[in-house]
Formats: C-alpha cells, sequence, structure tokens
C-alpha cells in the first residue's frame, strides 16, 4: 500500500520484497506495505471536500486477521507474525478510533452538517481463519476459492444478523 494508502502496483510486501521507489513528476517516494500506516484507508471517507451526501452511512469492516490468539507465539517466526497481526489491527483500529470521534463531534454539533454525518461502523464480521505469512503470497486458485467460499459463508452469516 502505497504511503497516499491506495494499493497498486507499487505495492511492496516489507518482509519479503525490497521498497519500491517511484519516481515521477507528482511523487519521489520510497513505499513498503501499508500495514504500519493507514491500513484500510476508512478516514478517507470524512474528507471534509466531500458533501455530506456522499459519505457513506455504514462502513462495514471484515477482519481477516484474529484480535486474539489463543496460543502463545514460540518461534522467532510465530512471533514475527503475531506482531504483524498486531500491528495490522492496531493501524484498523486507530482508523475506527478516528472515525467514532467524528461521530461524536457530529453528535455534539461540533461539525457542519452539510459536510459530515455520523457513520455507524460494522466490526462484527470475522473470517475465523488463522491466516499464515505464506497464505499472503499464495495466489493458487485453490487458495483463492477457499478464501471466496470462507468469506461467502461468513457474509451470508452477517447479513442475517442485521437489522
Amino acid at each position: 500500500m502505497s504511503r497516499s494508502g491506495e494499493c497498486g502496483e507499487e505495492d511492496a510486501l516489507f518482509s519479503m520484497f525490497r521498497a519500491v521507489h517511484i519516481n515521477d513528476e507528482k511523487d519521489q517516494g520510497v513505499y513498503w506495505d501499508g500495514l504500519f500506516s493507514q491500513n484500510p484507508p476508512i478516514r478517507d471517507f470524512l474528507q471534509a471536500a466531500t458533501p455530506q451526501s456522499s459519505k457513506p452511512d455504514e462502513i462495514w469492516i471484515i477482519r481477516i486477521d484474529p484480535g486474539e490468539e489463543r496460543n502463545e507465539p514460540q518461534s522467532v517466526q510465530q512471533i514475527d507474525v503475531r506482531r504483524n497481526v498486531l500491528s495490522g489491527n492496531l493501524s484498523l483500529d486507530q482508523e475506527i478510533f478516528f472515525i467514532e470521534k467524528v461521530n461524536e463531534w457530529v453528535r455534539a454539533g461540533l461539525l457542519a452538517p452539510n459536510q459530515f454525518k455520523t457513520i455507524r461502523i460494522r466490526d462484527e464480521l470475522r473470517l475465523g481463519l488463522a491466516l499464515g505469512e505464506d497464505s499472503k503470497i499464495d495466489r493458487s486458485p485453490q487458495h483463492i476459492q477457499s478464501l471466496i467460499a470462507l468469506g461467502e459463508r461468513q457474509a451470508r452469516h452477517f447479513l442475517t444478523k442485521l437489522d
């Protein structure tokens, strides 16, 4: 993920690949995976320049990595994987916190109502699957299809619980 929070061909998974250097007219940068920054970039939905009517009513978050682990990581590799999971969840939790704070400001009348509205965060959807580091580079059709099938099952379960 780039510094701007957009995904693209210039992505680089930092633990496996060198950083990607982009030198063009508008950007001079070195890019790595956005795990430690704005991942995913959901606060961008709140940009003041965007009219209130264009902002979403809800944001649905699908957590891939578990927030809690029942087993204590023992090996260096297990600890590294757990650190990455915690880091990813931390950046997501910071994004959610920001939107919840803006929601408080909207309810208190501190933000322009023509530009801001409360946005409901739905953060109940979990894949319920502990993916290893190797899954991040596994592009096999079998792996992709199993993830799609799992996502579809979890989505059906999630949708039945909506009010």
